[in-house]
């Protein structure tokens, strides 16, 4: 699955009540990479965009996006065209690169 890295091993749950932790984390962290935004930017407008612009797009979303929603691959969608719109980033034809 695309923007999901490595295996994923469910622990042995250590409570039984309404809230548990697994082992001493208390925290998940769900990253986006920039290869996440070059795959949408070839799979929905059919361009490349570089490595630079990638990470333009990952850090307007990290600031802009609504946390009642989070990010997913929409909102990655919607981040490259609005930076499209606005000239902050620019697509390639994918025969160039």
């Amino acid at each position: 699955m695309p923007g999901v890295r490595g295996s994923i091993k469910l622990p042995k749950r250590q409570s039984y009540g309404s809230c548990h932790k697994i082992g001493e984390q208390k925290s998940i962290s769900i990253e986006w990479h920039i290869e996440d935004v070059q795959e949408v930017a070839k799979e929905k407008f059919n361009k490349h965009i570089s490595e630079e612009n990638a990470l333009i797009v990952l850090n307007y979303i990290n600031k802009k996006h609504d946390s009642s929603i989070g990010i997913n691959w929409s909102v990655i969608e919607e981040a490259i065209e609005y930076l499209t719109k606005e000239n902050s980033i620019t697509l390639s034809n994918l025969q160039d690169k």
